[in-house]
This record gives structure tokens, C-alpha cells and sequence, in this order.
């Protein structure tokens, strides 16, 4: 053996037979990730005994594949490792980033639905425009259907006019506990449901005491409050928005009578037409919802999962658009512990963006390697492929859905909001007013303004009256409907 000294007053650590965990954890703490050979070769030990001493010295020691190593010298490595991958990165523009969203939500790149749904999944969609959010993704909207009236895919309202879609059996991650109260007519409708089960429109016509608009309020009501859900799309598209005349409708059945003993029928039976053509329709079954409890760490960690597998690359302003019930704060702890496991990495990626950024690692590849060249796409500005939002190029843009955006390679070219009432373009820039229009063929059309300036003084009169728009008062231009040819045989 190598003849060695040690300090007298460590001479009780040192037995017959093998160092003590005091030495053991000593040698350990000076030097890097070694085999448990050098360990034995060091103190003359066999490998069994050599195990034994670290198993002695308890957390303090932990196991790398066929290395061990002190825990503190491990983090400091760890420190270390991740302070370079972060210097490595070299921040991107949005417009960079925005070809790479494109491709990564499935804009510009197909994918099977159900790839396409669990990446929007809990993401808020409005209801009027969430065929305009998916069709963007999906040419054929009718697997969402078929997949909402299985239940595989779920949809529940999150606040009035807006819904999400999720799997089967994940409503606790993104509704909200049912806390608020709801009126009478709900709450019949709702202890019906419970009671009965999964019902069609006509069953709750028959059964309840509700009279037709009584019964559009209260699924309106609790549709929007996250209490019951529909299996048909549909039904959901055409409910309407709760008000507090609705909700304090009356929860009574209008009983019609004979003309001549009642002469105020007519009205009723206004009132009746009304609330029938306002009824969604007859198809869709409505049910409770009911979610099973999730454990609130196990919560944030999922929802930090999804949010890193919709955006790719993900910052507060991204989470902070979806006004989600779990805040960025609620959040960081999670994503803070998957840089430290090296499940993904943060850092600067983005130009114009404030605060941590995290990023899966294969998304940091994907986006240093985002292709130019991207075409000409129409988005509705609460698409979450679109990065842009406040001040750009001058422009304010809102995210609200009435409001699009045209990108062309990754850069926005054209903004239009209020269904097209007022644009936002660059000036001189014909091509972006030609791509939004051939976007929009056959809509009717009627613009107000032109960057800020009345529709008919601007340089781009002359091309919407080449496309047909004609001049109205106060100078707007409006395009009229053009139905598409008819292909004859």
C-alpha cells in the first residue's frame, strides 16, 4: 500500500479495518463525481465495504448512473452547467419566433386532431371564433365534433362567451371551483341534471316546470359558469350570454288560453316564438360536470407541462393572455425545478419580452433553425400562435376576437379590427390589403378606416374599388356579397 500521514486528532477515525463515514464523507467532499473503485483504492477497502462507507454517510451522497458524488459538489456542477447553457443562448426576434409558432401549433404543419386538441387544451376560446382558432389547425372540424359527442374531448365554459376543451376527466386542472351563486331557474335545472343524468333539450322541456326562455337562460347560466357541459359543439355555438333580465326571467310556464278569454295571447305567443328561436338546438345531451380532486402541486406541475408543450417557449405575457385561474407566480416554482432536473432550460430566448423565459430543449433547436420563407396567414388575434400584441410597428393591437392579424415570414403585415372595420398597413403596402382580402372572398366587408385616416382618402382606395367596394358615408368602403361561381358541368 502508499504509506500516508493523517492529523492526530483523526486517528480514532481511522479503524483496523476501514475508515470511518467522518473520513469517508471528508474525501468524498473534496473531490468530484468518482467510481466506487477509486473510493476503494483509496483507503485499501473491497468493494463491498467501500459501498458500505457510503452508504454511512447518507444524502449527503447520491448516485450518478455507475458514479457517486458529494450532493453539495453535484449542485455546484449543476449551478455551473446550467450558468453556460444560458450564456449559449442568443436571444431571437418575434418574428422569429412567430414562424417557428407557426409550425410548432400545427398552423403551418399538419397533425393528427387529437395532437392538434391536447395542445390547445385548456387554452380559452371564444365562441364565436373558436371555428376560426381550430379551422386554422383543422380542415375538417367535424372529428372535434365527433370527438366531443363521444367524450373523449370535453367542452365547458370559463367565463360568459368564452369555453375550453380538454380530455375526458381533466376539468379540475382548468375550472375553477363551482363557488358563485346561480339563480333558481339554474338551480332547478342543475338538481334536474344531477337527479336524471345526461338529458336532451326535450326531456328538460317535458320535465321541468321551466318555460322555453327560462330554460336558455339557466343552460346558459350554468354553461358558462362551468356546471354543466353539451356533446354537441353545436348546441354550445348557439347559446347566449347570461344577463340579469334572463336570469331573473320568470321560472313559471306560460299557460296560452283561448283567445277570447285572454287577449293578450298574442304577446305571449311573441314571447314564445322568441325564446324558441333563441333555444339551442335539439340534438346536443347536457350533463353535470364533475371533477375529480387534484392535489394542488400536482395541478401546477401539469399545467406547466401543457403551457411548455402549447407555446414551445413560454413567458409571462404567453400565460398571461389566457387570464388563467393559476398565476406565472403560482407556476415558476414548477418550471424553476424542470431547469434544475433538465427537463428544459431558461434563459432569454425572445427580443421584447420581459422577465425568465423557459424553453423545452427541443424548442430552442426548432427555433434557432425556424425557417424564412413562411407564407402569407390569416390569424385571429386571440390565436395563441400569434405573438403580437400592445405596440407593434406603431400598430396597438388588442387581443379581442374580433380583431386578425396577417402574417407573412413570421412579421405582421396587416392588422384589422372590429370584423374588418379598421385597418392597420404599412404604407404603399398593397400585397398585405390583397392577402387579407383574398382571405375574406365572398365576405361583405365595410371599412371605416385605413391608419386611422377615413377608408376612402387613403392610397388603397383605388384597389377596394378595383375589388368592388363602393364609397359610403363618411367615407367608408363597402364590398358587397360575392357568391362563388357555380361550376357548370
Amino acid at each position: 500500500g502508499v504509506r500516508r500521514w493523517i492529523a492526530a486528532e483523526d486517528r480514532a477515525h481511522y479503524g483496523a479495518r476501514r475508515p470511518d463515514a467522518f473520513v469517508v464523507r471528508r474525501w468524498v467532499e473534496t473531490h468530484g463525481p468518482f467510481r466506487i473503485e477509486d473510493l476503494a483504492s483509496r483507503y485499501g477497502l473491497t468493494g463491498r465495504a467501500a459501498a458500505r462507507s457510503l452508504e454511512e454517510c447518507g444524502d449527503e451522497v447520491v448516485a450518478i448512473d455507475d458514479r457517486w458524488c458529494a450532493r453539495a459538489i453535484l449542485q455546484r456542477i449543476h449551478r455551473v452547467s446550467l450558468g453556460v447553457l444560458r450564456r449559449e443562448i442568443e436571444p431571437r426576434p418575434l418574428e422569429a419566433y412567430a414562424r417557428f409558432a407557426l409550425e410548432w401549433q400545427h398552423v403551418t404543419a399538419a397533425a393528427p386532431v387529437l395532437d392538434v386538441l391536447e395542445q390547445i387544451e385548456g387554452f380559452p376560446l371564444p365562441i364565436g371564433e373558436c371555428r376560426e382558432i381550430l379551422g386554422a389547425r383543422l380542415r375538417d372540424l367535424r372529428e372535434v365534433e365527433e370527438l366531443v359527442r363521444a367524450g373523449s374531448i370535453v367542452a365547458a365554459g370559463i367565463r360568459p362567451g368564452w369555453f375550453t376543451l380538454f380530455g375526458r376527466g381533466r376539468g379540475a386542472l382548468f375550472l375553477a371551483p363551482a363557488e358563485t351563486e346561480i339563480s333558481r331557474g339554474a338551480s332547478q335545472l342543475l338538481q334536474y341534471l344531477i337527479a336524471q343524468g345526461p338529458a336532451l333539450l326535450a326531456d328538460l322541456r317535458r320535465d321541468t316546470s321551466l318555460p322555453l326562455a327560462g330554460i336558455n337562460a339557466a343552460l346558459a347560466e350554468l354553461f358558462w359558469a362551468g356546471r354543466i357541459s353539451c356533446d354537441g359543439l353545436r348546441e354550445i355555438e348557439r347559446l347566449g350570454r347570461p344577463t340579469r333580465a334572463s336570469r331573473e326571467a320568470s321560472t313559471l310556464r306560460p299557460v296560452l288560453l283561448d283567445p277570447l278569454e285572454r287577449p293578450r295571447r298574442a304577446e305571449a305567443v311573441a314571447r314564445f316564438r322568441q325564446a324558441f328561436r333563441k333555444l339551442p338546438g335539439w340534438e346536443g345531451r347536457w350533463s353535470v360536470l364533475r371533477h375529480p380532486p387534484v392535489d394542488d402541486a400536482a395541478r401546477r406541475e401539469e399545467l406547466a407541462r401543457i403551457a411548455l408543450h402549447r407555446y414551445g417557449v413560454l413567458a409571462r405575457e404567453w400565460r398571461r393572455q389566457e387570464e388563467p385561474a393559476t398565476s406565472w407566480s403560482e407556476l415558476l416554482p414548477e418550471l424553476e425545478r424542470g431547469e434544475w432536473r433538465g427537463q428544459l432550460r431558461r434563459g432569454h430566448f425572445l427580443e421584447g419580452l420581459a422577465g425568465m423565459q423557459f424553453a423545452l430543449p427541443e424548442a430552442v433547436e426548432r427555433l434557432r433553425a425556424a425557417a424564412s420563407g413562411v407564407a402569407c396567414v390569416l390569424l385571429n388575434a386571440c390565436d395563441p400562435a400569434n405573438p403580437y400584441a400592445g405596440d407593434y410597428r406603431g400598430w396597438q393591437i388588442h387581443r379581442r376576437p374580433a380583431n386578425q392579424v396577417v402574417l407573412e415570414n413570421g412579421a405582421g403585415i396587416f392588422y384589422a379590427e372590429s370584423r374588418g372595420a379598421r385597418w392597420w398597413v404599412r404604407p404603399g403596402d398593397q400585397a398585405a390589403v390583397a392577402a387579407y382580402l383574398e382571405r375574406h372572398s365572398g365576405d361583405a366587408l365595410t371599412v371605416v378606416e385605413i391608419n386611422g385616416q377615413p377608408a376612402g382618402q387613403t392610397e388603397f382606395a383605388a384597389l377596394l374599388h378595383a375589388r368592388g367596394f363602393t364609397r359610403q358615408a363618411g367615407g367608408a368602403l363597402r364590398e358587397g356579397f360575392r357568391p362563388q361561381q357555380a361550376i357548370t358541368p
